[in-house]
């Protein structure tokens, strides 16, 4: 071994050029590694800790009884579990008027672990007494100044304390804390519960559940939160596997999902074996060219008697004595470029409404990807080894084995020398060729790919902000009611039209429906709990108790076996029936053609991969929608149980598919994707139905000069409007849209520095195989060629390489952009995966390859030439 290691150490120091371009892809590499890894790692962290501050620091909540309650706080510690908080809350009573609002009890420990701290005041001690936050205040009317009188349902109360409040799209009801001698009156106890993070939190739950008797399906979990912690059971990979290959289609789609979507802390680590294999690539070609210069020593040292082991030996302890400097140099470079990166676009790696936290550098995936390339470089040693010791002594010294010395004679046919000896340096060796073109297409597919991903993922985030997050509009107002009769009045709409720091204003109406569909035409039996849980009882699970109450379900099978299914029917403004362009899976819109043919469109339904063929209603078919005879019937009528009288029924024609609508509301039987919609103009739901009035409307604001005073202008036109909500998002647009700007850059940046590496590889390989001929390029300089026709023969050949490397880089993108339109229509469930890299992108790549090879292939030839003929000859 020690002869071995000087052997190495003798090679390393006398080829220094190839030690240094293997030293130096190593660096780049790890240093991209590990600094990815660190950024990805401190980026969950403050993703972690904002589930924390968005969702409260709790893991799972119970509801208890007196009885729990206490023997749980006398045993916070047992047998494989630990509580570090326990968190009680009750519900006294819930208010209707003038909003739906709780009031709440919560103790020291649940006011902690919600984030609920008190910016003013104190805690409700009295039961006269009230905390309220900003956002409760501000839509109440109340001044924000202690010792206010608040009056909520038949009582009044005095503002004791300000408590601080959630971002605006976070979607919470209004909570009034009041204090603990306060009559329950609806007996809802709840403990939030928060175990050890140092430990396993889905095992101490299960420790928890046997030692109370508690039954596991009872305890809610905080799930933005307990994925971060191991708070729920891991599914065994292989049932992963076994339970998507039992599947009747979308096997593997469900295993990708399972794996990586389910599983936040997987992409990181997919993202690792990425750049891993990508390094060892990088690592393995540079270094099978330095052992091509010596193949001919190592034959002498094989005649001599070492044998395998000990060649094997020598290559990996070359390799990894210069892994063993570049990988901490790396890592510790990219981490010191990942903090500062972190430092200015910490956004990118959390998520999109996250509170960055301070850089971490990942230790664990440090020592993690050290012991897997170590032993990557075991196996590169390996295979390097295995091939020299199959070759013959004649092909060794010969220092080609590729393939016999051919013999033909090429000047019988042509006459163009030059061009015959390009095509055959070219290939010559069929193995190199494949590799250069390999490294050259690299760079650019994965720049393509990145770019491709990158367009996508940005408008993917801008579509669902502005649908699943309701981030469409810089303001909002809507009814927090379930009741059709309470809406904002028309000429209040005109009146927000009026005021002066407000640009647009787009109002939508709404209805609550049904449409009859036949068992033909639905697919999905199990997609609504209500009528699944006859096919499959694990559905009964999902069922809504609240819109069983109220609505009889979302859907229901009648006897004959056909369904009804309940639709959310909305008013929208022509401009936003334009903007539903961005959603369209099929059809055309047009607010025209709607209104003139009195069509309709319909926001579908999708299934966890991604697919929208469940339900078998496409553009030109007819509906049947019934709906309410009038905004003003009673609340029962809501379940389409009632008496014919009480309905009205109209056939539509289907205009156009698509798969999210804009402004919505969750106050009837959901506003998410999982719900049908129905979308007419509001002139037609004016024409159709009768209705009056708007249950939403969306404000942008005008230039920031002139928004001075717009909020309290809002509010004084709303003011007699009962149960009207007001929402400003503009703080969180802003966020959103320079979280994409810069995450944009990030995944650029990360492209060009994997084109980098690739560069490096490329002028290492090129410049091996041109100075590995400087024999035959002796005898051609001997028999009279030029200098100029020899640099011309030579700059014809990279020309070549970049043109055919070029054309196999389209052909890599047109194959990773399928894949990468896969994972995002079906793994990660994208809304309208369409954008496209620019072709003056494409064509670009195309001259860097071509520029590259020029480059790579111009140096080493003007340093053939510096040579004297004579020299050449002899090497």
């Amino acid at each position: 071994m020690r002869t071995a290691a000087k052997l190495a150490w003798q090679y390393s120091r006398f080829y220094l050029r190839q030690t240094l371009s293997i030293f130096f892809s190593i660096l780049l590499a790890m240093a991209l590694l590990g600094g990815i890894s660190s950024l990805v790692y401190s980026g969950q962290s403050s993703s972690r800790e904002n589930a924390r501050q968005r969702g409260g620091d709790w893991h799972y909540y119970a509801d208890a009884d007196e009885k729990m309650e206490d023997e749980i706080e006398k045993h916070p510690k047992g047998r494989g579990y630990e509580l570090k908080r326990v968190g009680h809350m009750e519900t006294k009573a819930v208010i209707g008027e003038p909003y739906v609002i709780s009031l709440t009890y919560g103790d020291g420990d649940y006011m902690d672990i919600m984030g609920r701290t008190l910016e003013e005041g104190k805690y409700p001690q009295q039961q006269d007494e009230i905390a309220l936050d900003t956002y409760t205040i501000s839509n109440l009317q109340v001044e924000k100044k202690l010792g206010t009188r608040v009056t909520l349902g038949e009582k009044t109360y005095t503002l004791c304390g300000i408590v601080k409040s959630r971002p605006a799209n976070s979607g919470e009801e209004m909570i009034a804390f009041v204090s603990e001698d306060t009559p329950n009156e609806t007996g809802k106890t709840r403990l939030y519960l928060r175990f050890d993070e140092g430990k396993k939190v889905y095992k101490q739950l299960e420790a928890l559940a046997a030692q109370f008797k508690i039954p596991t399906k009872t305890l809610k979990r905080n799930n933005e939160l307990t994925a971060y912690v191991e708070g729920t059971l891991p599914t065994a990979f292989l049932y992963i596997i076994k339970t998507g290959l039992q599947l009747p289609e979308g096997k593997f789609t469900y295993i990708l999902s399972s794996i990586l979507r389910d599983n936040p802390g997987t992409n990181g680590s997919a993202i690792s074996v990425v750049l891993i294999l990508f390094s060892i690539f990088i690592i393995y070609s540079i270094y099978r060219i330095s052992l091509q210069k010596r193949i001919s020593q190592y034959g002498v040292l094989n005649v001599l008697g070492i044998g395998g082991i000990r060649l094997f030996q020598m290559m990996f302890l070359e390799l990894w004595g210069i892994f063993l400097i570049g990988y901490p140099v790396g890592s510790l470079l990219g981490n010191l470029a990942a903090r500062v990166l972190y430092g200015r676009f910490s956004r990118v790696f959390t998520s999109e409404d996250a509170v960055p936290g301070s850089f971490m550098a990942d230790t664990d995936s440090l020592i993690r990807n050290f012991a897997v390339l170590s032993v990557l470089l075991v196996l590169v040693s390996m295979r390097l080894c295995r091939k020299l010791v199959k070759m013959n002594l004649m092909q060794i010294l010969r220092k080609n084995p590729a393939k016999q010395r051919s013999r033909k004679i090429y000047s019988l046919k042509t006459e163009d020398m030059p061009e015959v000896l390009t095509k055959k340096f070219m290939f010559e060796r069929k193995s190199v060729f494949v590799g250069i073109l390999f490294s050259l297409a690299l760079g650019g597919i994965i720049f393509l790919g990145t770019s491709y991903m990158t367009a996508n993922t940005k408008k993917n985030n801008m579509l669902t902000m502005k649908a699943d997050d309701g981030l469409g509009s810089d303001m909002l107002l809507y009814e927090e009611s379930n009741d059709l009769s309470q809406v904002i009045p028309e000429d209040t709409a005109d009146k927000l039209k009026e005021i002066r720091g407000i640009s647009k204003v787009l109002p939508t109406s709404y209805l609550l429906g049904e449409i009859p569909v036949k068992r033909q035409d639905f697919e999905w039996l199990t997609y609504f709990a209500e009528i699944g849980v006859k096919y499959d009882p694990e559905c009964a699970e999902n069922i809504s108790r609240r819109n069983m109450e109220l609505y009889g379900g979302r859907a229901v099978e009648d006897a004959g076996g056909d369904f009804r299914l309940k639709t959310n029917v909305y008013g929208y403004e022509p401009e936003m029936i334009g903007k539903l362009s961005d959603y369209l899976l099929e059809g055309t819109i047009d607010p025209e053609s709607l209104e003139k043919e009195n069509a309709v469109i319909l926001q579908t339904i999708m299934d966890g991969q991604g697919n929208y063929d469940g339900l078998k209603i496409r553009p030109g078919d007819t509906i049947t929608l019934k709906v309410p005879k009038d905004q003003g019937v009673p609340e029962e009528v809501y379940k389409f149980q009632s008496g014919e009288e009480w309905y009205r029924e109209k056939e539509f024609t289907v205009a156009a598919l698509v798969n999210r609508t804009m402004a919505k509301t969750d106050f009837y039987i959901g506003g998410d994707s999982d719900c049908l919609s129905l979308i007419f103009t509001n002139k037609q739901m004016k024409d159709n139905f009768g209705v009056q009035g708007y249950q939403i409307i969306s404000m942008d604001k005008a230039s920031a000069s002139e928004t001075n005073g717009v909020e309290k202008q809002v509010r004084e036109a709303v003011s007699s409007v009962p149960r009207c909500v007001f929402k400003d998002y503009t703080a969180d647009i802003a966020r959103e849209n320079t979280f994409l700007a810069q995450k944009m850059l990030f995944f650029y940046g990360v492209g060009l520095i994997l084109l980098l590496i690739s560069v490096l590889h490329i002028m290492n390989s090129i410049s091996s195989m041109v100075l590995s001929r400087r024999h035959e390029f002796g005898i051609l300089r001997a028999m009279g060629i030029s200098d100029r026709g020899y640099m011309g023969m030579m700059l014809k050949e990279a020309l070549r390489y970049g043109i055919y490397a070029s054309l196999v880089m389209a052909a890599g993108y047109v194959l990773m952009r399928r894949f990468l339109l896969y994972m995002m229509q079906k793994v990660y469930l994208f809304v309208m995966p369409q954008e496209e890299v620019s072709m003056w992108l494409i064509f670009g790549l195309t001259a860097v390859n071509i520029l590259l090879s020029m480059a790579a292939v111009a140096m080493p030839v003007r340093a053939v030439l510096k040579d004297s003929v004579v020299e050449e000859i002899r090497r």
